[in-house]
């Protein structure tokens, strides 16, 4: 295991240092259950940039639970100073097995043309540790914004229905600067 972590940190860390617009991303999710299957959801997402301008994002919506799967579909509210915006976001996580998780976020914009599209899978190695990969798109008007890279991912924490886990990613960019960003995520559940 401590391979794998000196691996990693000789791979990232490098990238960290010399890249042109390192982000971090503060994500609360929380759901409230309405019944045993269905919930009331919401995102909050705070994006901290170097570079380009921060925003805040607030998705609120409904969601549907399975025992290895879960769908929300949401309204998105976007604050920026480079403008603010609407868009829907339908977003689907599954357990494929024991090992390997898959969630697919689609977000057809409302305030501008196009849609915004990010997937990520991730392979449990060691424990909790996961190694993955993730892609995060825009499909517009002219070039598209397209994007992929590796992303560790590992929970921190659990009480009760509290969960925190960080993950990190390098994005690498097609037509822009390769973007290096750390999740740092808090989940709740509200049973009923």
């Amino acid at each position: 295991m401590k391979h794998v972590f000196l691996a990693l940190g000789l791979v990232l860390l490098p990238s960290l240092c010399s890249a042109d617009d390192p982000q971090s991303r503060i994500v609360l999710h929380t759901t409230a259950d309405v019944s045993d299957k269905w919930f009331i959801t919401n995102w909050t997402i705070g994006n901290i940039k170097s570079t380009s301008p921060n925003d805040i994002n607030v998705f609120p919506g409904i969601g549907y639970r399975s025992s290895n799967w879960w769908f929300e579909s949401m309204v998105q509210r976007q604050w920026s100073k480079s403008g603010d915006s609407w868009a829907l976001d339908f977003r689907y996580s599954v357990n494929l097995n024991d090992r390997i998780s898959f969630y697919a976020e689609s977000a057809p914009l409302l305030t501008t043309t196009g849609e915004y599209e990010f997937v990520s899978m991730d392979f449990r190695v060691f424990k909790q540790f996961a190694i993955g990969f993730e892609t995060e798109n825009i499909h517009q008007p002219g070039p598209d914004v397209l994007d992929i890279g590796p992303r560790v991912s590992l929970p921190l924490v659990s009480i009760g229905e509290y969960k925190l886990s960080l993950s990190a990613t390098y994005q690498i960019h097609y037509q822009s600067a390769d973007i290096p960003r750390l999740y740092v995520v808090l989940n709740r559940r509200f049973k009923r």
